[in-house]
């Protein structure tokens, strides 16, 4: 994760190179583009639809349902896992909190001169996610029982349920919203039918699978 963070930190040198030419102070932030809840759900949904703003090369944060899924399969507090929370924390306190507060986002350098905060903080979103995700089917591979994972199922299929009403709410049609619930449907049958398959002795799942090795 910090070879992450220092990758994508590379868009900042030419600010920094031309650090005397800005005045911090003074930027104006009514013409930034907002990061609101409502772009959280390009996590899921199409980013070209006509009711979210900003500019529409900017305001996607698609990821495969499959990592996202992964999320739902994390049980222990490794390090890695606490590495995935912070990034995802930061994202959403720098990129969307931080906006509201002036006296913060004056003194932060650099934070009023970009346009996109959610362009901007996407890579550490997309790494801390992915993080998660990959820590998730690591547990479910190394063999977390159907009682410990069906809990988190019934809470998985609440969550995306409500997603799903919010979707429909700012302007996606039924057959759209409902298409994460239908996919995280698939997954579970996926899920209970491979372990069950397992339990059989039709096929082994490796127990120590080289997951961010």
């Amino acid at each position: 994760s910090f070879m992450a963070i220092l990758l994508s930190s590379l868009r900042w040198f030419p600010f920094f190179s031309y650090l005397d030419l800005y005045n911090l102070s003074s930027g104006d932030l009514s013409g930034r583009a907002p990061f609101s809840s409502h772009h959280l759900l390009t996590l899921l949904y199409p980013y070209d639809v006509e009711f979210l703003s900003s500019d529409v090369t900017m305001r996607s944060l698609y990821l495969p349902f499959a990592i996202l899924a992964g999320v739902l399969f994390v049980v222990k507090g490794t390090v890695r896992v606490l590495h995935g929370v912070l990034l995802i924390f930061c994202t959403l306190f720098f990129g969307a909190f931080v906006s509201s507060l002036t006296w913060l986002s004056e003194i932060l350098p650099g934070y009023r001169i970009s346009r996109f905060p959610l362009s901007d903080w996407r890579p550490f979103l997309h790494v801390g996610i992915i993080i998660l995700g990959c820590e998730g089917w690591k547990s479910l591979f190394e063999g977390d029982k159907l009682s410990t994972l069906r809990p988190r199922f019934v809470w998985a299929f609440i969550l995306f349920a409500l997603v799903a009403w919010v979707a429909k709410d700012i302007g996606y049609n039924n057959l759209v919203a409902l298409k994460p619930v239908l996919w995280l449907l698939f997954i579970c049958v996926f899920v209970v039918g491979c372990q069950k398959l397992q339990q059989h002795g039709f096929f082994v799942i490796p127990k120590k699978p080289i997951v961010l090795n």
